[in-house]
């Protein structure tokens, strides 16, 4: 599968993940996120596949400068409204320098 094949399929299926996010987030994800224990203030946080960006929202109520990238503009576009301070970006981990 092509990078452009990739895409379009997570441009096709970001509307159920993140219902399923948000089922799976009521499993637990924010507590155990909150759990780990460490000062995240100032810090630096890049999520590869970031999604919805919903990880970096629950991380980043620690004072975290949160960056995303994603190959789904459609993932971006809810990674950015919910992180309106994060920096989302269009890519890969592949390309990542």
């Amino acid at each position: 599968m092509n990078k452009s094949e990739i895409k379009d399929q997570y441009d096709q299926c970001h509307v159920v993940y993140n219902q399923n996010r948000e089922e799976q987030d009521l499993a637990g994800n924010t507590v155990f996120y909150k759990a780990i224990d460490f000062d995240l203030s100032g810090k630096h946080l890049l999520d590869v596949g970031c999604g919805s960006g919903a990880d970096l929202k629950i991380l980043g109520e620690g004072g975290p400068v949160a960056y995303g990238i994603d190959p789904s503009e459609e993932f971006l576009n809810t990674a950015r409204l919910n992180n309106p301070q994060g920096t989302f970006e269009n890519g890969v981990g592949e390309d990542i320098p």
